[in-house]
């Protein structure tokens, strides 16, 4: 489901940026000056605290007006832009995702975004019923597709409508674990940073297994303001969405590039191929970077770092949150609960109802009872036996042993996104467990711990200079 990330703010920062720039037109009052003490877990799971958290800071970003703001800034790149069908797709929403967890940040240090990992809802019989899609997380839809309960309901979009319009199972689907490795197996950058709108005469033909082809698939699974790019950001589930594709990515270019190559390898510049806006040195419209600086290294070097997806086995057969279950039908492998009233078909003698019990093919309250018998699957899908075996990553990554557990993992930059928990008390609850490789965003080692924070994070000198003051909303942060 969702997990987060773990953040680290090194004293020498600041040093590692050239501009901080304070928006002065929202009117965020950041006056007060925060602790930062933020130590690595064993888990990398949002606890119920941080995902309360987590949706108070939005609903506070979207109370000033700078989540529409933000949300604003991908409508206008929604098509003709180096953002969408191309090679720049990637990265610019890297950088995007980056500036709407910055603006989280601010109001609250101690959290990180999360991601969500929908491999482990795409096991269940019908993922919307996941307890992805209850009042706990993203929400739930009237008959109409509107989102009305949940952190989110009435969320007032661009476009007027006084709630968040979702459509889910209509078309596309959820990543899969097969997917998944599809992509990671990729070869070229030229199969990741794809061509996905080639014209006659591009030397590269389609790849339909680039990232950009499998993100969408998700867009258009939960459908309404998702599916066309000029409005999906209007939907929260956008970031932690686009957490966990970032977070593929990242994993793609730890296995398959070395340092240099990871900031300076970009598809060739080809006009029958793209769009000259995905060229590599094109304006990273709207902001004053170039597509190429998507690259770098300092996002997981400063920035952030992904918490590893859940696992479990049969031999631990826990995924570490009140929101997943293990399915320990070889592979074993972590799957979202399902919320009451839910199909859960297949799963019968699981835990697979939140706070309830399978009965007959559905989720009854109740209190389960009893460990599950290994038994051959039937309904549900296997999981791909293929797992690919990551090395331990640098200083960015933890070797991907099995994944923490729980329904969201947060993504954990040394700033960055994902998982969410509910009644857990352990960090671990968000972290996902669809059972497979993968790593996920989280902060190895480098943690801060006790450091003083004015404002928010030392993350430029004008913070510190101004400690006391009243600062405005944090919009840029531009790399050397």
């Amino acid at each position: 489901m969702i997990s987060s990330k773990l953040y680290n703010f090194p004293h020498s920062f600041s040093k590692n940026l050239n501009k901080c720039r304070l928006l002065a037109q929202n009117k965020l009052d950041l006056t007060k000056s925060y602790q930062c003490s933020i130590s690595e877990t064993n888990s990398s799971m949002m606890t119920d605290n941080e995902r309360q958290r987590w949706h108070s800071a939005l609903q506070q970003l979207k109370r000033s007006g700078e989540y529409d703001r933000m949300s604003a800034e991908h409508r206008t790149v929604g098509s003709n832009s180096g953002a969408h069908s191309g090679p720049g797709f990637l990265a610019w929403h890297r950088e995007f995702v980056k500036r709407i967890e910055i603006a989280v940040r601010m109001l609250d240090p101690g959290i990180a975004m999360p991601y969500w990992d929908s491999v482990m809802d795409n096991y269940l019989p019908d993922p919307r019923d996941s307890i992805l899609f209850s009042p706990l997380f993203m929400g739930e839809t009237d008959s109409s597709g509107l989102v009305t309960n949940g952190p989110f309901a009435f969320f007032r979009t661009l476009e007027g409508r006084n709630a968040i319009l979702r459509r889910l199972a209509i078309e596309g689907k959820l990543f899969s674990e097969q997917a998944i490795n599809n992509i990671l197996a990729q070869p070229q950058v030229t199969n990741m940073q794809a061509y996905t709108a080639p014209q006659a005469g591009c030397p590269f033909q389609p790849q339909f297994g680039a990232m950009e082809y499998a993100h969408s698939s998700v867009h258009l699974w939960i459908g309404g303001d998702m599916k066309p790019p000029s409005t999906a950001a209007n939907d929260p589930i956008f970031f932690i969405h686009h957490g966990f594709v970032d977070f593929v990515w990242e994993m793609w270019r730890q296995n398959h590039q070395n340092r240099w190559q990871r900031e300076s390898t970009w598809p060739p510049d080809i006009a029958t191929c793209s769009n000259p806006q995905h060229f590599s040195y094109a304006n990273m419209r709207p902001w004053d970077k170039t597509n190429k600086d998507g690259l770098s290294n300092e996002y997981t070097d400063f920035l952030y770092r992904f918490a590893p997806r859940a696992t479990c086995s049969q031999q631990n057969p826990s995924c570490g949150s009140p929101y997943l279950f293990c399915d320990t039908r070889w592979p074993a492998h972590c799957v979202a609960k399902v919320k009451q009233g839910g199909l859960c078909r297949g799963f019968e003698g699981f835990d697979v109802c939140y706070n309830g019990v399978c009965v007959a093919g559905w989720c009854r309250p109740g209190q389960f009872a009893g460990a599950p018998t290994t038994r051959a699957l039937t309904t549900v899908t296997q999981p791909s036996t293929t797992r690919r075996t990551w090395a331990p990553f640098t200083t960015q990554f933890r070797t991907t042993t099995p994944r923490s557990t729980s329904r969201w993992t947060t993504m954990q930059r040394t700033t960055r996104r994902r998982p969410f928990s509910g009644s857990r008390t352990t960090p671990s609850s968000l972290a996902r467990s669809s059972g497979n490789t993968g790593v996920s965003r989280s902060f190895d080692s480098a943690i801060l711990s006790n450091v003083n924070c004015y404002n928010d994070d030392p993350c430029c000198d004008a913070w510190v200079r101004l400690k006391n003051s009243k600062l405005e909303t944090f919009h840029n942060l531009a790399k050397d």
